[in-house]
C-alpha cells in the first residue's frame, strides 16, 4: 500500500518482548517494509526502577540491537519520562546509552518526553552524537489551567530551531512529526 502511494516507512515500533526474544523475528517484518529502523518503543514489563534492573535490560537491547545490526538494521530506543527517574547520580536514559554500543543501540529521542521529565531536547540530541537517526518531534503546552500536554509543533513551548539544529548537527536522518 505504501509502494502505491510512494511513502517510506522510516522506522517501526515492535513490542518490547519481541525485540528482546525473538529479534530475528523484527528483522523479518523490516524487510517486508524495506526499513532500516526500529524502536524498543518502552519499557513495558522491563522493570527499570532499579540501577540493576535498568542495567540488565540495557544488556539484553544490546544483545538483540547486535543481531540487528549484523543483519544491516539499526535497534533505537523511543524515550518516554520515565527514564529520567534518578538511580544515584544517573538517569535511566544516562544509564542505558552510557551502558550500550553506540552500534547496537541508538537513539529515537521524543522532545515531549524528554522535557516532560524535566531533560532539555536540546540537549539530548547533542549528547547523542551520531547515535541519533530519528527524533520524534512534539511540542509541550501548558493550558491555562497548568495542565501539560502534547500538541502540535508551533504551538507549545519548544525551542524549535535549536532542536532542530542540535538534531541536524548530531547526524539525524528522520524527523518524526508525531500528532497524537
Amino acid at each position: 500500500m505504501t509502494d502505491e502511494i510512494g511513502l517510506k516507512i522510516c522506522a517501526t515500533h515492535e513490542p518490547g518482548e519481541q525485540i528482546i526474544n525473538s529479534p530475528e523475528e523484527v528483522i523479518k517484518k523490516l524487510d517486508i517494509f524495506d526499513c532500516k529502523y526500529t524502536a524498543f518503543p518502552h519499557p513495558g514489563k522491563y522493570s527499570v526502577e532499579t540501577k540493576e534492573d535498568v542495567l540488565k535490560l540495557t544488556e539484553q537491547l544490546n544483545q538483540s540491537g547486535e543481531i540487528l545490526k549484523n543483519a544491516g538494521k539499526v535497534l533505537t530506543y523511543h524515550n518516554h519520562d520515565i527514564e529520567f527517574v534518578r538511580h544515584g547520580d544517573k538517569n535511566t536514559l544516562e544509564l542505558i546509552y552510557e551502558n550500550s554500543d553506540s552500534e547496537n543501540l541508538q537513539g529515537e529521542i521524543d522532545t515531549y518526553w524528554v522535557q516532560k521529565g524535566g531533560g532539555d531536547p536540546v540537549f539530548w540530541c547533542e549528547k547523542l552524537d551520531e547515535r541519533l537517526p530519528l527524533l520524534h518531534l512534539k511540542d509541550y503546552i501548558v493550558t491555562k489551567k497548568r495542565e501539560v500536554i502534547f500538541g502540535e509543533i508551533g504551538y507549545g513551548n519548544l525551542n524549535w530551531e535549536r532542536i532542530i539544529n542540535a538534531a541536524e548537527k548530531s547526524g539525524c536522518k528522520w524527523f518524526i512529526v508525531e500528532q497524537d
